[in-house]
């Protein structure tokens, strides 16, 4: 994808955990609100309380401390989850503030909640979603632009997805 994203931790204990990347911009998928590209770490935003950061093909995704889940990038088939196919060049929220883990392939979202309920959104033409069926957003030809929650609850220690290209994932009912 040719991006990369990290957490700065202030080891001096002034609590800072700042987010930043770098790399290719196309599509706004640094999270710096434009499509320049950066050769050093530039940081997305004033937050400083970032507990996750995860990257995909052309996307980035962050949890801050509060449960809240923040999706950037390329949107194609509504792989950020916010029901549309618009791509965004700066942070938006995705609703909800219990957002606890996020993972991604290419093109597939899984995020989980505190309450271990397990979600999914983006490209589903082979039901990658994991909910029995291979429904595409309206304008999109091959995905899901909203969380839909998995049935059950999961183990999500035991989550394994299938490297990009790949279009599967596998984990532990709990």
């Amino acid at each position: 994808t040719y991006t990369s994203y990290a957490i700065h931790w202030d080891w001096n204990g002034n609590g800072d955990k700042t987010l930043w990347s770098w790399g290719w911009g196309g599509q706004g998928r640094l999270g710096l609100n434009n499509q320049t590209a950066r050769s050093s770490p530039t940081q997305i935003g004033t937050g400083t309380d970032w507990s996750l950061v995860k990257g995909g093909a052309g996307m980035g995704f962050a949890i801050n401390d509060s449960g809240e889940l923040w999706a950037w990038g390329s949107n194609q088939g509504g792989k950020l989850g916010l029901n549309d196919v618009v791509f965004r060049s700066s942070p938006t929220q995705i609703p909800g503030t219990t957002w606890s883990w996020i993972d991604c392939s290419h093109s597939t979202v899984f995020a989980s909640k505190t309450d271990s309920s397990l979600w999914s959104w983006g490209y589903n033409a082979s039901g990658q979603n994991g909910v029995n069926d291979n429904f595409a957003y309206p304008g999109s030809s091959n995905g899901r632009s909203s969380p839909i929650q998995i049935p059950g609850y999961w183990n999500l220690e035991a989550l394994e997805l299938a490297p990009i290209p790949s279009r599967a994932g596998a984990a532990l009912k709990a």
